[in-house]
């Protein structure tokens, strides 16, 4: 192997650590704001139990003044988020 393919070689592998070993910002960035979906969602079923209805939710959220993308986003994100983890589901504080 000649020193150009040497170093070439090098820099794929080198390049290829850090792709599996540095977070990915944007990822990182998605599951915070899926985390303040998450939590904004329970804070408001804790503070209404006999309330607890998606839709009930969604009104609460065009009540606050959210634009329509955004309470779309929201209520799909709390959705997803029921069906990739359902154990959600059953917390406590739901």
């Amino acid at each position: 192997m000649n020193t150009q393919s040497s170093v070439l070689c090098g820099l794929v592998v080198v390049g290829i650590l850090l792709l599996l070993l540095v977070p990915d910002p944007a990822l990182a960035q998605d599951q915070s704001e899926d985390d303040k979906i998450w939590a904004s969602f329970t804070a408001w079923i804790r503070t209404n139990p006999d309330k607890v209805s998606i839709r009930i939710y969604e009104e609460k959220l065009i009540q606050d003044g959210l634009l329509q993308d955004e309470i779309k986003r929201q209520i799909e994100t709390i959705r997803r988020l029921f069906k990739e983890h359902p154990e959600k589901k059953h917390r406590n504080h739901l």
